[in-house]
C-alpha cells in the first residue's frame, strides 16, 4: 500500500498536468477566436467595399439615364423642328406654284377675287397639280381635304359641317389663307398624270409626293400659314418672345405626355395646342423663367387689367364691413346705410350706386324667409336670377348703350351648336354685334367637380374660337375675351387674350364668393372694388373696339385651328317625376 506521500505527490502531478492542459485549451481558443475577429474585419470591409461599388454603380446607371433622356428630347425636339421645317418649305412651294399658276392662266384676270368654299370638320388640306382632268372626293369627318387645280375642269364635292377656305388669286400675288377646324397636315401631290384623291372619314395623314420620290410626313402642323404676313410684320423682340413661347410649350407637352396625366383640364387635349393658363403657379413660373427684362415687361403690358377712379364715398362704403360688425344683427343697417350729402349724381356715384344696390340685395335674401321645403336654391337657373344675373345686370346697366346682353340658351355665329348661358356683345351699327364675354353658370350651388372642369373647358374651346374671328377686324394687342363661370357660389372671371401669332393666353381677374351667410360680406364688400375694375377693363376693350373703321379687315391673321369636341353618345332621357316638389314637367332645371 503506498503511503500518504506517494498518493499526494500522485495527485499534485495530476493537477499539474490537469493546469497545463486547461491552459492550453483555453490559449488555442483564446487564438481561434482572434483568428475569427480578424477574419470578420476582413469581410466586414469587403462589404463596405461591395457596397461602396454598387452605390457607384447605381449613380453611372442614373447619370446614364438622365442624359439618355436628354438625348432622346433633344432628339424629339429636333425632329419637331425638323417636320415644322418641312411643313413651312412644302406650303411656301405650294404658295409659289399658286402664285405661278395664276400669273400663267389667261383667265384668271376674269375670275372673282375671292372664292369661299366649305369644307367639312378637315385636318389636312391636299393640293394637286395635273395637266389633265382632277377630281377630289372629300367625305364627311374627313381630315383631309384635296384640292386640284388643272387647264382643264376641276370637280370639288363637299360636305356639310365645314369651315372656309379662302383663296384669292390677284395678277401679282396669289396667297392662300386656310382655316380648319381639325387640321394636322398639309399635304400636296404633283403628277404629269390624271390625279384623284380619295378621303375617307378618320383619315389623318396622307403621303405626298413633290419629287421622282416619295416624301412620307406624319406630324401636326401646329400653324397652317407660318409664313403670314402678321408674322412677318412682327419686330425682332416679338419674334424672340414668341419662339420662347412656344419652346416653353412644346417643353411643357412633352413633360405632360411622360407623366400622362388627364388630372389636369388645361391640358386637355381638346385644348389649343399653344393654350398658357397663368392661373396656375407652374405655368406662370416656367414662362417668367424663360423671358429677358424686356419680354417680361412686354408681358406684364400685355397682361394689364384696368383701374377705375372710385370714389370716396365708395370706399368709405364698402370699408365699414369688416369682421367684428359682419353680423345678421348689424349687416341690414350697415347696407343700407348712405354716404351721399345733397344731390346724388347716378353717373358720377356709379361705382357707390353698384355695391350699394347689390349688397342690399344679397342681405335681402339673408334676411328673406324661406320654407325648408323649397329647393329653388339648388335649381341652376333659378339660383342664377337672383345672384350672377342680377349682379352682372347691375354692373353694366348704364351702359346698354354700348354693351348688349343676354341670358339663356344663346348661341354664336363662331361657336357652331354650342349653348351658354349669357352672352355680353359689343352694338356696332354695320358690323355684327361682337361677343366679347361668354357666361356659364354651372349647377350654381352644388356643382362636381367634374362638372366645373367640363363648363370652363368649354368656355375655353369656345372664347378661342370667338377670339379667332374677332381678329379678322381687331387688333391682336387690343382684343380680350372674357369668360365668366359661376359656380358653387363663386364667380370667377378670367380673359383669354392672342397677343402673338398661335399664343393664347389665360389670366384669372378676380374670384369672389357670394354672400350665402352674413360672415361672407367682409370678403364680398372687399372684392366690389375688383368687381368695378372688371367693368372698366370691359368698358375699355369695348371703347377699342368701337374706334376700329367699319371697313377694317385683316385677312392676313394667323388662326390656330381649334379641333372638334368629342361628340357625346345620346341617352335616354329621364322622364320627370310628377310628385318632384320643384317644377314638373319643366324644361328648365
Amino acid at each position: 500500500m503506498p503511503s500518504p506521500t506517494t498518493i499526494v505527490g500522485c495527485l499534485l502531478a495530476w493537477e499539474s498536468l490537469l493546469t497545463c492542459w486547461c491552459q492550453d485549451k483555453i490559449s488555442a481558443e483564446v487564438k481561434l477566436f482572434w483568428e475569427l475577429q480578424v477574419e470578420k474585419q476582413d469581410i466586414l470591409k469587403e462589404i463596405r467595399l461591395l457596397e461602396k461599388r454598387c452605390k457607384l454603380l447605381e449613380k453611372e446607371q442614373t447619370e446614364m439615364e438622365d442624359k439618355m433622356c436628354l438625348k432622346q428630347t433633344q432628339h424629339i425636339l429636333n425632329a419637331t423642328r425638323e417636320t415644322v421645317d418641312q411643313g413651312l418649305s412644302l406650303q411656301r412651294s405650294i404658295v409659289e406654284k399658286f402664285k405661278k399658276r395664276a400669273l400663267d392662266e389667261p383667265y384668271a384676270s376674269c375670275e372673282s377675287p375671292k372664292r369661299r368654299t366649305k369644307i367639312t370638320n378637315s385636318d389636312i388640306i391636299a393640293v394637286s397639280y395635273s395637266e389633265s382632268n382632277a377630281e377630289t372626293d372629300i367625305t364627311e369627318d374627313s381630315d383631309i381635304v384635296a384640292g386640284s387645280h388643272s387647264e382643264s375642269n376641276a370637280e370639288t364635292d363637299i360636305t356639310e359641317d365645314s369651315d372656309i377656305i379662302a383663296e384669292s388669286y390677284p395678277e401679282s400675288n396669289a396667297e392662300i389663307y386656310i382655316i380648319t377646324e381639325d387640321s394636322d397636315i398639309v399635304a400636296g401631290s404633283h403628277s404629269e398624270s390624271n390625279a384623284e384623291t380619295d378621303i375617307t372619314e378618320d383619315s389623318d395623314i396622307i403621303a405626298e409626293s413633290h419629287s421622282e420620290s416619295n416624301e412620307e410626313i406624319d406630324t401636326e402642323v401646329i400653324n397652317i400659314t407660318e409664313d403670314n404676313a402678321e408674322i412677318e410684320s412682327l419686330t425682332q423682340n416679338e419674334r424672340n418672345t414668341r419662339e420662347k413661347l412656344l419652346e416653353v410649350e412644346v417643353l411643357g407637352t412633352i413633360q405632360d405626355k411622360e407623366r400622362k396625366s388627364k388630372e389636369d383640364h388645361m391640358s386637355s387635349v381638346y385644348l389649343a395646342i399653344r393654350f398658357f393658363s397663368f392661373i396656375g403657379i407652374e405655368t406662370r413660373r416656367k414662362v417668367e423663367n424663360s423671358l429677358n427684362e424686356d419680354q417680361h415687361a412686354w408681358l406684364n403690358t400685355i397682361l394689364k387689367k384696368q383701374a377705375s377712379d372710385q370714389t370716396e364715398e365708395f370706399k368709405q362704403y364698402v370699408g365699414q364691413f369688416n369682421e367684428r360688425v359682419c353680423n345678421r344683427k348689424q349687416i341690414p343697417t350697415l347696407v343700407r346705410k348712405s354716404f351721399i350729402l345733397g344731390r346724388f349724381d347716378s353717373y358720377y356715384y356709379e361705382d357707390y350706386d353698384i355695391a350699394h344696390q347689390i349688397l342690399e340685395h344679397c342681405a335681402t335674401r339673408l334676411e328673406a324667409h324661406i320654407s325648408y321645403e323649397s329647393k329653388s336654391s339648388n335649381l341652376e337657373r333659378t339660383f342664377a336670377i337672383d345672384t350672377v344675373i342680377y349682379i352682372l345686370n347691375r354692373l353694366f346697366k348704364f351702359h346698354q348703350d354700348v354693351l348688349d346682353s343676354g341670358w339663356i340658351e344663346l348661341t354664336t355665329p363662331h361657336t357652331k351648336k354650342h349653348k351658354f348661358d349669357g352672352l355680353f356683345k359689343v352694338l356696332r351699327t354695320k358690323l355684327k354685334n361682337q361677343v366679347i364675354i361668354v357666361v356659364e353658370f354651372s349647377n350654381g350651388r352644388k356643382a362636381s367637380s367634374t362638372k366645373e372642369r367640363n363648363d370652363h373647358v368649354k368656355l375655353c374651346r369656345n372664347a378661342m374660337r370667338i377670339l379667332n374671328a374677332v381678329l379678322q377686324t381687331i387688333p391682336r394687342e387690343k382684343t380680350r375675351i372674357y369668360l365668366v363661370q359661376f359656380v358653387n357660389s363663386y364667380l370667377k372671371i378670367e380673359y383669354l387674350i392672342r397677343p402673338l401669332p398661335s399664343v393664347y393666353l389665360l389670366e384669372r381677374f378676380m374670384c369672389t364668393k357670394v354672400p350665402e351667410t352674413f360672415d361672407d360680406f367682409e370678403k364680398f364688400s372687399k372684392d366690389m372694388a375688383q368687381l368695378i375694375n372688371w367693368q372698366a377693363d370691359v368698358l375699355f376693350t369695348v371703347k377699342e373696339i368701337n374706334k376700329i373703321p367699319y371697313t377694317a379687315g385683316n385677312s392676313n391673321v394667323c388662326i390656330t385651328p381649334l379641333e372638334d369636341s368629342p361628340k357625346k353618345d345620346k341617352k335616354a332621357t329621364k322622364k320627370v317625376n310628377d310628385s318632384y316638389d320643384s317644377y314638373p314637367g319643366s324644361p328648365c332645371p
